[in-house]
């Protein structure tokens, strides 16, 4: 039944070479390595993700790609991406991380011949929600979608109850497909897997026409002043600055505020930004209270095994990192 879903959500052909360069152990194992077999199609997997050995596959023939945004950051940003054949590729699916307006705009540019697709899933239920071609051409590239046909996605309050439009709740997921527990896990399984659904820890909300919106983890949710901040939100917010190529936001201990936002910022090649232009940027976008206090220059933003922004591994580095950055009181 989950092939089925997978297919439904992104549908394919025995014509279809699928590239896979993603870990065996993420959702991608099924959605597109199983998904395309289940269909007759054809799969390339590569060992790990490499730019140029994944151009050179495009160029040979592939047409169907899946990743996460940074991924295809880094296939635009290798010196053979020009010179690389990409109207072949008919298909590209994304997802992990959040997207900006100039990231779907970039890939309908270069990739012409593709229908694109933003999708949301986990591995503990598979794909469940997403963002068809003609949603990402009109602009609406924000949030993650509505739920696939048989996933129920709910917003949940403190109560257990529904959460208003517009209100952040625990993300719960059911369907018939989904995993039932970790083995050998039985805590952590009592955790994920309740009565009303599957747990994973993220927040969202939701609008009144269905959409959701994710909007950060329960553990990386920062306290400042009193007040819950997203770290994906303030993301999203700093991502949309020009001279911004990609940014990573957590919390840092702080004797005044308990946490202040910090924001890591990797500048577009050859360019430079300043934590006053940050914060003068996010001002028409952010409650004050959400706008980074402080600012950290990166080479290259974190990332986990699954090319998720690694916030951990980010915010320890700017812990014991002995360089100051830049504060704002």
């Amino acid at each position: 039944m989950w092939l089925n879903t997978c297919a439904h959500g992104n549908p394919r052909s025995p014509a279809d070479v699928e590239l896979f360069f993603s870990p065996f152990f993420h959702i991608t194992l099924g959605t597109n390595l199983l998904a395309p077999l289940f269909a007759g199609g054809e799969v390339r997997i590569q060992r790990r993700f490499d730019a140029g050995a994944a151009l050179a596959a495009i160029d040979e023939g592939a047409s169907r790609l899946m990743g996460a945004p940074t991924m295809f950051t880094a296939l635009r940003r290798h010196p053979r991406f020009r010179e690389t054949r990409r109207e072949n590729v008919t298909a590209i699916r994304f997802g992990s991380a959040p997207s900006t307006d100039g990231f779907v705009r970039d890939l309908m540019r270069d990739f012409p011949n593709a229908r694109i697709r933003a999708g949301f899933g986990a591995t503990e239920f598979g794909s469940v929600m997403g963002l068809d071609h003609e949603d990402l051409q009109a602009g609406r590239a924000a949030g993650v979608g509505r739920p696939l046909p048989g996933a129920t996605v709910r917003v949940l309050g403190p109560d257990g109850l529904d959460a208003p439009g517009g209100v952040v709740g625990d993300l719960v997921v059911t369907c018939p497909w989904q995993a039932h527990g970790y083995l050998g896990m039985p805590d952590e399984t009592a955790q994920t897997f309740r009565a009303d659904g599957v747990h994973i820890g993220d927040l969202a909300q939701r609008t009144d026409d269905g959409r959701v919106f994710i909007v950060g983890r329960k553990k990386e949710m920062i306290v400042s002043g009193g007040e819950n901040v997203y770290p994906r939100e303030v993301e999203e917010a700093v991502l949309r600055h020009p001279r911004v190529a990609d940014a990573i936001v957590y919390g840092l201990p702080d004797a005044h505020w308990g946490e202040r936002v910090e924001v890591a910022v990797v500048p577009v090649e050859g360019q430079s930004v300043s934590l006053a232009e940050i914060r003068d940027f996010c001002r028409s976008g952010l409650a004050g209270y959400k706008i980074p206090k402080s600012l950290r220059l990166l080479d290259a933003v974190p990332l986990t095994a699954n090319n998720k922004p690694d916030r951990r591994t980010a915010r320890a580095a700017a812990v014991t990192d002995a360089r100051p950055s830049s504060p704002q009181g």
